[in-house]
């Protein structure tokens, strides 16, 4: 559960919180302008007032029910529950970025505040390597969690990740928030970033496409299609449609990529991956 809370802190999410979404009642993630609220309210919310849509209720009684099952039926009632419930606006309006985090193996003192002068170029490095690096020893330990994973040997999960980490690095990154991608959107210019199920679902795809070369996963293509499926549901229940299919050209994209993104970490890629099996 820790290296979970590490993982998305560093992704700059925060882990499942206890309290249920305000508006839908869905698995929250932390406070959102001033709620709490899961993934797809938040970005709804955000979308909304950021264009400063107008929408028009489906039933035209303005009472629609809003739940989980229910909250893509009707967008007017959906926002004025966000509404009713005070969420911020206004913090939408001027937010420029994400919110500072703390790099999960870094002191207190190690935090630094987006608006602080990084002029120094030495500093910033060190500080981009740090970050990098953390992110990628969080993203190997997701990886090693996975279900498909399951029933391999410590041994084998570590020579797999050793093995095929590129592409997870490249995953990662690809799906970091705003704060990390400033520093490497140069290396991977696409970005998307993804929720804990939709992260969890594109390394299962990965994995899957591994399994025609990987003898420890070769029980695995099969299994692509259903994950792929999964993913479509997911997405049509929590976001919208096509982004089932932004995901999946990103992961194809990072499959078919060769970008060498070693120089990003500040030591061999094998001694951080062996950092987890120590967590």
């Amino acid at each position: 559960m820790v290296a979970a809370i590490i993982f998305w802190t560093i992704m700059g999410r925060n882990s499942v919180a206890t309290i249920p979404c305000q508006v839908c009642g869905d698995r929250s993630y932390g406070r959102h302008y001033g709620q709490w609220t899961c993934d797809g309210c938040s970005c709804f919310f955000k979308r909304s007032v950021r264009k400063n849509i107008t929408y028009t209720c489906i039933s035209g009684h303005n009472d629609c029910i809003i739940d989980k099952a229910r909250r893509n039926w009707c967008p007017s009632c959906r926002l004025a529950k966000c509404f009713r419930l005070k969420m911020n606006s206004k913090a939408v309006q001027r937010e420029r970025g994400p919110r500072c985090v703390m790099p999960a193996f870094a002191t207190t003192e190690s935090c630094r505040s987006r608006d602080e002068d990084q002029s120094k170029g030495n500093h910033i490095e060190l500080e981009i390597n740090y970050s990098v690096d953390d992110l990628f020893v969080a993203a190997m330990f997701a990886v090693s969690q996975s279900v498909l994973l399951a029933f391999t040997t410590r041994e084998e999960r570590r020579e797999l990740l050793i093995e095929k980490y590129p592409h997870f690095l490249a995953l990662a990154i690809s799906t970091a928030d705003a704060r990390m991608r400033k520093h490497v959107q140069h290396v991977l210019p696409k970005h998307l970033e993804m929720n804990s199920e939709e992260f969890r679902l594109s390394i299962c795809i990965l994995l899957c496409k591994m399994g025609s070369s990987t003898a420890a996963l070769s029980f695995a293509p099969p299994l692509l299609p259903i994950y792929t499926h999964w993913l479509s549901i997911h997405c049509t229940s929590f976001s919208w449609p096509s982004r089932a299919h932004e995901i999946i050209a990103l992961i194809d994209e990072i499959w078919h990529d060769r970008t060498n993104l070693d120089h990003l970490l500040s030591r061999p890629a094998a001694d951080l991956i062996d950092r987890i099996f120590r967590l």
